[in-house]
């Protein structure tokens, strides 16, 4: 009796499925990946160095208009008191931002002053906490809020959650 060759079914891999072994972790990695690369050809910022204290080196990419200098004023309340070994070091990445809405407000009147109201403004940054040069983790913040000194608040606040998660005590718990 002839043995019969064994056939091997054919599937067509939809798009959106693909054969790594890592699932659905492929995605946010290379896309954390890809926001590195990015941030490490941008210009940086650098809060005010301080000897024993951890100095994160902050990135805004391009096309993303914040207020750097409001930003890192947010920021220095929660890394005043932040302490790391000399090998480790912080890189905050801004890669997202949208100012939201902003509706501008006529009364009719002509001794009442236009309104500007922005609404819906949201932040997205990347954390990447690295250990004698080398990435040890990434971590994602993003906050919303209503005008621009607010989601600057609401965006120091998340960072250092997560840094405080990831093991950075701040040792200071601004007003929430």
């Amino acid at each position: 009796m002839k043995a019969m060759p064994q056939t091997q079914e054919r599937r067509k891999i939809h798009p959106s499925h693909h054969s790594l072994s890592a699932g659905r972790t492929f995605l946010p990695a290379a896309l954390g990946l890809l926001l590195l690369a990015a941030c490490s050809a941008c210009a940086h910022t650098i809060l005010r160095e301080n000897p024993g204290r951890l100095t994160p080196v902050i990135t805004v990419m391009p096309g993303i208009s914040i207020d750097t200098p409001g930003f890192v004023g947010a920021l220095e309340p929660y890394f005043a008191g932040m302490r790391a070994g000399p090998d480790r070091t912080i890189e905050l990445c801004v890669y997202g931002h949208s100012r939201g809405r902003e509706l501008f407000l006529y009364s009719g009147d002509e001794q009442v002053p236009v309104q500007n109201i922005e609404e819906s403004m949201n932040i997205a940054v990347l954390i990447r906490i690295r250990k004698s040069g080398k990435t040890e983790q990434v971590l994602f913040a993003e906050a919303s809020a209503e005008g621009e000194e607010r989601l600057l608040d609401n965006a120091a606040r998340k960072i250092a959650a997560k840094l405080s998660d990831a093991g950075f005590g701040t040792g200071f718990t601004p007003r929430p």
